[in-house]
């Protein structure tokens, strides 16, 4: 599930369009990049047998300032293969550049800066504050960042996860893994950002659904557009799930 969760898969030879959100709806195989594989069950739902992950044709375009909700559901048929499944957004700024995750998710209260300069061989580097700073394997370092988020997506980030993180005479170090590769002069405003890759909204099983009744999307800064995505991690190499899918609808709230 980790695997999933921090992975960026990129989709090549698709074309796509774009609909307000008010408009987006997934309702027949053709509103996904697999139709050939989906079929309608007698009760109308989608059916798929999938290892991996399905996305919309459509992309959804979201207006500054409005706030979105998402209905609809994917579960697991009742003879599938054991595993997880997970529901997402695939998202992209304005101009329709891809957004990973890792450009928007970060850690809340970790903004600070550098007080003394780094050199590309530093494996610590000196800051301001870095008290709520993490120290788990999958962090990442944005730089050049702004206190008010205006920076986001921001997209000069470093592979960089904290080692070690400590106060001495005031000041805080935070020690990395491996060199820092680049040149931090003091008064750089930096952040700690998460390592993930795409916006997952639902995560479920073969023995729970994904179940989305005009649930609020929790959007982030710099995001204008999204595809829908739908992932499946058989629990057995070699095995796919069988997922029946419901219509999939988003809109804005009135």
């Amino acid at each position: 599930m980790i695997k999933i969760m921090y992975s960026i898969a990129l989709l090549a030879g698709i074309s796509f369009f774009t609909l307000k959100a008010a408009d987006f709806t997934c309702a027949s195989p053709a509103d996904w990049n697999k139709s050939a594989e989906l079929r309608k069950t007698a009760s109308g739902k989608m059916q798929i047998k999938l290892a991996g992950r399905i996305i919309s044709v459509k992309k959804c375009t979201f207006e500054p300032g409005k706030i979105y909700n998402i209905t609809g559901a994917v579960r697991a048929a009742a003879n599938s293969a054991p595993g997880n499944i997970l529901l997402g957004l695939r998202l992209y700024d304005r101009a329709g550049a891809y957004i990973p995750m890792y450009c928007i998710f970060y850690v809340e209260g970790s903004d600070t800066e550098i007080l003394e300069a780094a050199e590309p061989t530093d494996k610590t580097i000196v800051v301001k504050d870095a008290s709520k700073w993490s120290t788990a394997a999958h962090m990442m370092l944005a730089l050049d960042t702004k206190p008010d988020r205006s920076d986001l997506p921001n997209r000069n980030i470093l592979a960089l996860a904290p080692s070690k993180i400590e106060k001495a005479d005031g000041k805080w170090l935070i020690h990395f893994r491996k060199p820092i590769g680049t040149v931090l002069s003091p008064g750089t405003k930096i952040r700690e950002h998460y390592s993930a890759g795409e916006f997952y909204i639902g995560i479920g099983s073969d023995k729970k659904p994904i179940i989305k009744n005009n649930s609020r999307i929790w959007l982030r800064h710099g995001v204008a557009q999204a595809e829908l995505l739908i992932h499946a991690s058989p629990s057995r190499k070699g095995e796919k799930m069988l997922l029946e899918i419901d219509n999939f609808s988003i809109s804005a709230q009135k």
